[in-house]
């Protein structure tokens, strides 16, 4: 019984280890203007996954800011009203209420 308990636990074991990666490795000195590869979460009703470019813009004492490397498409920018701007990039659409200022 413990024997066939062992074999079962070195099993599970090993085929947990085999699928873990060997060889990520964390980039622990990310530069401002680096650009690195992130997955994205679509809040939308058919929730997916997706990954895109983002690029760091600045370095806080605790905090990393990022912005996505997103084309804004020239004829996707309408204004909505006197103060809202529409705007549809490759990843979404952003409503802004100052108009971006």
């Amino acid at each position: 019984m413990y024997k066939k308990r062992a074999r079962l636990t070195i099993l599970v074991l090993f085929l947990l280890v085999g699928f873990l990666p060997m060889t990520a490795k964390a980039d622990l000195g990310p530069q401002v203007g680096e650009s690195y590869m992130f997955w994205w979460s679509d809040q939308g009703f058919f929730s997916t996954y997706f990954q895109s470019s983002a690029t760091l813009n600045a370095i806080g004492e605790n905090c990393y800011v990022f912005t996505e490397d997103a084309r804004i498409r020239d004829l996707a920018i309408a204004p909505w009203d006197q103060n809202t701007v529409v705007a549809t990039t490759n990843s979404g659409v952003f409503v802004s209420s100052d108009a971006g200022l």
